[in-house]
C-alpha cells in the first residue's frame, strides 16, 4: 500500500470502504495481501497461490475472502458480512446502496453545475477530479451518464448522484 499511489486501506475507513479498496487491488497481490495484513493460515495461503497461478478460479472470490477477513479484524464478523453483501448489491449488481451520504439542496446556488455538487458535498477532493471523472464518463445523475462538467442541472430532492463505483450522495431538502 501507498499514500501516494493512493490505494492506502485507512483503520479509520468504514467497513464498506475498506471492503470496496481491497477489493481492487491488483490479482497478482492477493497473495502477498493475505500475508502481510491477515491471520489467514499459511496453509490456505499456499493453496490460494497454487489455484491463482494455475488461473482456473476467478481472483475475485479470493479478494472477496481478504476483503471479509481484513474488514473482520477491525469491525467484526457481522460488519464484515454486511460490507460484502453490499459491495455485491451496488458493485457486482449495481443496485443503488439503501444509505448514502445526503446533500442539502439548499447549499447549491441557482445554476450549479455537477461539478460544483461534487466539490460543495465532498464527493471529489477537488474540482479537477470531479472533471476528470466526467470525462471518463464516471458520474451518473439518477443512473443517466453526466456527459459534461460544464452541464447545469436542475437538481432535486431525492436525486442519486454516483461519482466512481463506490461513492454516492443523495439530494435532500
Amino acid at each position: 500500500m501507498s499514500k501516494s499511489v493512493g490505494n492506502c486501506v485507512w483503520l479509520t475507513d468504514s467497513a464498506e470502504d475498506m471492503f470496496g479498496k481491497l477489493m481492487s487491488i491488483p490479482d497478482e497481490q492477493i497473495a502477498t495481501y493475505m500475508e502481510l495484513v491477515t491471520e489467514i493460515p499459511v496453509s490456505r495461503i499456499k493453496v490460494v497461490k497454487q489455484h491463482l497461478s494455475l488461473g482456473k478460479v476467478n481472483p475475485m472470490d479470493f479478494k472477496k475472502e481478504l476483503a471479509v477477513e481484513v474488514v473482520r479484524q477491525f469491525h467484526g464478523t457481522i460488519q464484515a458480512q454486511k460490507a460484502k453483501v453490499e459491495f455485491e448489491k451496488t458493485i457486482q449488481q449495481g443496485e443503488t446502496p439503501k444509505a448514502m451520504p445526503e446533500f442539502s439542496l439548499s447549499k447549491l446556488p441557482v445554476g450549479a453545475t455537477v461539478i460544483d455538487l461534487m466539490e460543495k458535498s465532498g464527493l471529489v477532493s477537488s474540482r479537477g477530479e470531479a472533471k476528470r471523472l466526467v470525462e471518463q464518463k464516471g458520474v451518473s445523475i439518477n443512473q443517466l451518464q453526466v456527459t459534461s462538467y460544464k452541464l447545469q442541472v436542475e437538481f432535486k430532492v431525492g436525486d442519486v448522484v454516483r461519482a466512481g463505483k463506490r461513492k454516492w450522495l443523495k439530494i435532500i431538502q
